[in-house]
């Protein structure tokens, strides 16, 4: 199975794929890179026009330390992947080997809504306070902290004091 790659403009490229079932595992499998740059994948569109494409859904990997031990099961990290963004999958080689530093799951998030911090949990015994580390997030602004966009086109009212 193969891929061609054709630049198109303002850094955005064609893939043309071999076979379809290879488009489908791409597509699926979450977080690319090339080099150290992350690629951010979606399937063509009729109406895709470089010049004001602007990415707000992108997939990323959230830690989530800390976890209590009875919530390490595959539902429950679904379930707070939902509360996240759009869950995608759990990096289940920590469950299988019992590596229980942190859970890891993969979620697309809208970046237009900023990335939350921490989300609650409860079940009949506790309510807990998970706080999430998100892996190498892109567009991160360092006078709001949030994502989506950067410094120089932050809409906070306080940007000016920063310039």
């Amino acid at each position: 199975m193969t891929c061609e790659i054709h630049l198109c403009s303002k850094g955005f490229f064609i893939v043309k794929f071999s076979t379809s079932e290879l488009k489908d595992i791409i597509l699926r499998e979450g977080q690319w890179f090339w080099g150290s740059t992350r690629l951010f994948i979606t399937p063509w569109f009729p109406d895709f026009d470089a010049n004001t494409m602007s990415v707000s859904k992108m997939p990323v990997w959230v830690r989530l330390y800390n976890l209590p031990l009875h919530f390490w099961n595959e539902i429950i990290l679904e379930g707070n992947g939902n509360i996240i963004g759009r869950y995608i999958k759990t990096y289940t080689q920590r469950l299988e080997e019992r590596t229980y530093t942190f859970a890891r799951i993969c979620v697309e998030v809208d970046l237009s809504k900023g990335l939350l911090e921490s989300i609650q949990g409860k079940n009949k015994q506790q309510i807990w306070t998970q706080h999430l580390d998100y892996e190498t997030t892109a567009f991160r602004c360092k006078i709001c902290r949030q994502t989506g966009h950067l410094q120089n086109t932050c809409p906070d009212e306080k940007r000016d004091k920063w310039k």
